[in-house]
């Protein structure tokens, strides 16, 4: 969104009469300490600030609202969906605007209760008219110079070793499932090639055949929508991205991903 002068990027609205509540989601993953007005994770301080982040979000709508006769509030939560965060504070400021998966369901429930009506309406079609294009996203991925193959999710490290459930990865140790791999895989597809259609035998080149095509025919079967056109039948993946995915179905693998501290 183009808001006077500058451009902010919003990963969840939610709108209601009379009120926007920013969501800043932040998919991290391990045990964080936040004490000083900082963030650390074991002993290293994290650059990024979640908390200047979501203030600076929710700053640029209320200047919006102030040059508006909408004259809506403005709140904001941090999202932390990942089933591996944790968060060590004493901070009580913190405590109230942090969401963690556990409280996550809970925590959208409390929406169903605002009412949504032509105040909302008015409030949403105000702030669409500030959408643009993203700025930063000018170029297209090229498929055929793209590194082809999976990394860890931890990492980033291409460095893989199979085993007989797991891509292990060799630099950090991290263990995750040939399933969860897949899944990222599919997701990276559809971030990155969005005029381009999954095939069976492309996917098996985006991923250089890290799998068997039984097991990545499965995958593409159990994630994504099928698009029968005889020899030239693609794959639409279901999911916005793959934490979504990934959260779904995470608590029904039979083996389980292992991401070391």
């Amino acid at each position: 969104m183009k808001i006077e002068d500058s451009v902010a990027q919003y990963d969840s609205l939610i709108v209601s009469d009379g009120e926007i509540t920013v969501n800043e989601i932040k998919n991290f993953s391990g045990l964080y300490l936040f004490e000083n007005d900082k963030w650390y994770i074991r002993d290293f301080e994290v650059p990024d600030d979640p908390v200047s982040q979501l203030k600076q979000a929710m700053n640029k709508l209320k200047r919006l609202s102030y040059g508006s006769p909408l004259n809506f509030k403005v709140g904001g939560k941090l999202v932390f969906p990942h089933v591996e965060f944790s968060l060590q504070t004493s901070d009580r400021a913190l405590q109230d605007i942090v969401i963690r998966r556990s409280g996550l369901r809970g925590y959208l429930k409390e929406f169903q209760n605002m009412y949504a009506g032509r105040h909302a309406e008015a409030i949403a079609a105000a702030v669409s008219k500030h959408i643009i294009e993203n700025p930063y996203f000018d170029k297209k991925a090229d498929f055929e110079r793209d590194r082809k193959g999976v990394y860890c999710g931890k990492c980033g490290s291409f460095e893989l070793r199979k085993s007989h459930y797991y891509l292990n990865c060799g630099r950090c140790g991290c263990q995750e499932t040939k399933e969860t791999h897949m899944l990222r895989a599919m997701s990276d597809f559809k971030a990155l090639f969005l005029e381009d259609r999954m095939t069976k035998q492309k996917f098996m080149r985006f991923i250089n055949c890290a799998v068997s095509g039984r097991t990545a025919q499965r995958m593409l079967n159990k994630y994504c929508e099928r698009i029968d056109q005889g020899s030239h039948t693609y794959y639409l993946f279901r999911y916005h991205d793959f934490d979504e995915a990934y959260g779904q179905y995470e608590g029904t693998y039979r083996y389980k991903d292992k991401r070391m501290m």
